[in-house]
């Protein structure tokens, strides 16, 4: 007998049968997929775990006289260095350190006796051996053309540079004296021996083809070591070496991993402030090598924005001001370049705040005391009726004037005779703290506790804490103090 199925039941099993089906394949496709997808991440584990092979390098060492000393590992970048490992040197004087090349440039070993080996971090592990940090000449690098050509390159000029200062020493002296300076074969001999030995130091770096960084960065370390003796013996060789500062490019990537960036910048214009010329011709030149330089750092902002900032507060360390204020001025007019907002802050005082610009108002909205006391007789500034007015910015927080505003205390009954008032702005955030600072303070004080916030600190672009500025009965800036004791200068003799 034949039994067919109804119908429903035959549709009903092929939509079974299909579910199933489908399920299978669905099954073997995300198997596949899985397969597929654990074979990418596989390639990527090991494209990783290849790059971080060649970015993360080895410096191996034997150093024997540093047994059981922690050595560790820096490298440069821009004004600052990285700590890149530390370690044990063990009792067989034997230590391994670890890097993460980044880019060609100069490190430095640092052992626990303060012993310092400056190195060049290369894209490849290499090997150090020796006895001791300080022993240079007996140090050998393995797997390193640019440690080996520069240690040699080293020893070798600093023979050649001992053997040249005697040279042009013996002939400044035959130049200068009445009897000799007419010898002119023996002067001609010491011009030959001099530029021969000239000649060979430039050679030698000619030839480190295979030391791209070393070749480029040994001649500026030489110019750096140059400039005291430049300054003393050999002013005329003064502009020569002012042009081989200006033409350097800021933004070359070994100068940015070489470590010699604030070295650079703090010879070249100590090199100007010392050439012996009259204080306005000092600030004309220095203000050309901020041309060249500016002009160098418009390649890249990021640069631009640490060089100038590092300039600038050079500057102002050694109180040029008129080459801060320049540098200042320069950079906010650039149009071809972009400055973060705390150096555009920093930099904002010298064209808000100038000399002879006038300043605003300030609202005394928090608490103002004098001498612990409270007072509330001047809501502002200009409330104050007196010929000059220095306004301090500073706060409790701050060593420096912890350290300077108690000075003010030795002159101020002085100051007061003399109608000059003080009006300390402080930038504490904390009212007891505040308090406790200013309650000796015979001058007026006064806080709104919001720190950076505080609108006077606004108004005046303080970046800084001491920020000083000499303010006559209208406002007018007078003066910009870095110092109590230039504010008593300038009372002494204008008042």
């Amino acid at each position: 007998m034949n039994y067919s199925k109804p119908k429903e039941e035959i549709i009903s099993s092929l939509i079974r049968s299909a579910k199933s089906s489908l399920r299978a394949k669905r099954s073997c496709v995300l198997n596949l997929g899985a397969k597929r997808s654990k074979k990418k991440l596989l390639i990527l584990f090991l494209v990783l775990v290849s790059n971080m092979a060649y970015f993360s390098q080895e410096l191996k060492g034997v150093l024997p006289a540093h047994q059981f000393q922690t050595i560790k590992l820096y490298s440069y970048q821009g004004f600052g260095s990285l700590l890149q490992d530390s370690s044990v040197v063990d009792s067989t004087g034997h230590f391994k350190l670890r890097y993460t090349f980044v880019q060609l440039g100069m490190g430095y070993l640092q052992t626990a006796d303060q012993s310092i080996l400056p190195i060049v971090l290369q894209e490849k592990s290499f090997a150090l051996q020796g006895e001791h940090l300080q022993d240079k000449e007996q140090l050998k690098f393995t797997n390193s053309t640019e440690n080996s050509n520069y240690y040699h390159y080293l020893q070798l000029h600093n023979e050649r540079d001992g053997l040249l200062s005697g040279w042009k020493y013996l002939l400044q002296q035959y130049q200068q004296s009445p009897t000799y300076s007419k010898a002119q074969n023996d002067i001609t001999l010491i011009k030959e021996k001099i530029a021969k030995l000239m000649l060979e130091d430039s050679l030698q770096i000619a030839k480190m083809k295979a030391s791209p960084f070393a070749k480029y960065i040994i001649p500026i370390q030489n110019l750096v070591q140059s400039v005291a003796t430049t300054a003393k013996y050999y002013p005329q060789e003064i502009p020569q070496k002012v042009a081989q500062f200006r033409a350097i490019d800021y933004t070359n990537s070994y100068l940015y991993h070489s470590g010699l960036l604030n070295d650079v910048l703090e010879a070249h214009y100590w090199l100007i402030e010392n050439s012996g010329k009259p204080l306005d011709s000092v600030f004309i030149e220095m203000n050309k090598s901020t041309d060249y330089l500016l002009e160098s750092l418009q390649k890249d902002e990021k640069i631009l924005n640490e060089v100038t900032d590092y300039l600038f507060d050079l500057l102002e360390k050694h109180s040029l001001f008129k080459a801060s204020e320049y540098l200042a001025l320069k950079v906010l007019t650039q149009n071809s370049c972009t400055i973060n907002n705390d150096l555009a802050n920093q930099l904002e005082t010298y064209r808000a705040m100038k000399i002879g610009n006038t300043a605003k108002d300030i609202e005394f909205s928090g608490v103002t005391v004098q001498q612990g006391a409270v007072i509330t007789k001047y809501t502002k500034l200009s409330d104050i009726q007196s010929d000059y007015k220095l306004v301090m910015f500073g706060a409790s927080w701050c060593p420096k004037c912890v350290e300077e505003l108690p000075k003010v205390g030795l002159f101020y009954k002085q100051w007061k005779q003399k109608r000059l008032e003080v009006i300390y702005v402080s930038l504490d955030s904390d009212a007891k703290k505040y308090l406790n600072f200013v309650k000796y303070f015979p001058f007026i004080s006064t806080c709104d506790f919001k720190q950076w916030e505080t609108q006077a600190a606004k108004d005046y672009y303080v970046f800084s804490t001491p920020t000083l500025f000499l303010l006559d009965k209208n406002n007018k800036i007078i003066l910009r103090p870095n110092s109590i004791k230039q504010v008593e200068a300038w009372v002494k003799f204008n008042l």
